[in-house]
């Protein structure tokens, strides 16, 4: 990816792809290194294809998704999450009025098919926010095949519920 593919993605001056001399680091998995700038509430999930190999530092901020969307859309990988500082998270997006049946808040992070995701220790992720008597939304809703698979070591949790009902930290089936 370039600086400019970044910008369009979490927007202009909120992160940055780690260059030296022009050229893109990797880090020691082999992952480009992305690292939030500040908090960012995003347009649309930031969607990591198969074949992508991405390193994203959240350095203390939060990424937030759309209302009723997710965060991260993770469909390959490996994708590593850490936050080196502290504090920051993935964070679904909160539900909307949804009229009588309440709006449900979004996962963070939607994992599919050989998904590979590590989350590191110190690093959150979680379910937006239900309104009008929704849901929260689950930290992390997993469809994986045999091939994908969640490395945990940071805090998955549901969104809170507006009439306490909230859903797991993780919801789904298949993987490792």
């Amino acid at each position: 990816p370039t600086q400019e593919q970044i910008n369009a993605i979490f927007g202009t001056g909120n992160a940055i792809l780690l260059t030296s001399g022009g050229s893109v680091l990797l880090d020691e998995n082999g992952e480009y290194i992305i690292i939030l700038q500040k908090s960012v509430k995003l347009d649309k999930p930031v969607v990591i294809p198969s074949g992508a190999a991405v390193h994203l530092e959240l350095a203390g901020n939060d990424l937030i998704g759309k209302e009723e969307e997710p965060a991260l859309i993770v469909s390959g990988g490996p994708v590593l999450i850490s936050d080196s500082l502290g504090n920051g998270g993935i964070i679904g997006g909160k539900g909307t009025s949804g009229g009588a049946l309440g709006g449900n808040g979004a996962p963070g992070i939607v994992a599919s098919g050989d998904a590979i995701i590590m989350i590191e220790e110190d690093t959150v992720v979680k379910g937006g926010t239900g309104v009008n008597n929704g849901n929260g939304g689950s930290g992390i809703q997993a469809d994986l095949t045999t091939n994908g698979s969640l490395v945990i070591n940071g805090l998955i949790s549901g969104g809170d519920g507006s009439a306490n009902a909230s859903e797991g930290g993780i919801s789904g089936n298949g993987g490792s």
